[in-house]
């Protein structure tokens, strides 16, 4: 995963793309939670995502 331009995490070696009775992506989801609520009102932004099978813009 880059974030910025910058490696913030990897796993090698998955299989993504194998047969039903394999692990793939099913769904992507992006959160936050915050275990008693939130101080304050918080805001997230998130742009410009893209799920692809090599790194892009490189």
């Amino acid at each position: 995963m880059w974030i910025n331009g910058t490696l913030d995490a990897q796993k090698a070696e998955l299989n993504w793309v194998g047969g039903f009775s394999a692990y793939g992506i099913n769904a992507l989801f992006l959160e936050n939670y915050w275990n008693a609520g939130a101080l304050q009102p918080e805001e997230r932004y998130l742009d410009n995502l893209v799920v692809a099978t090599q790194r892009i813009g490189c």
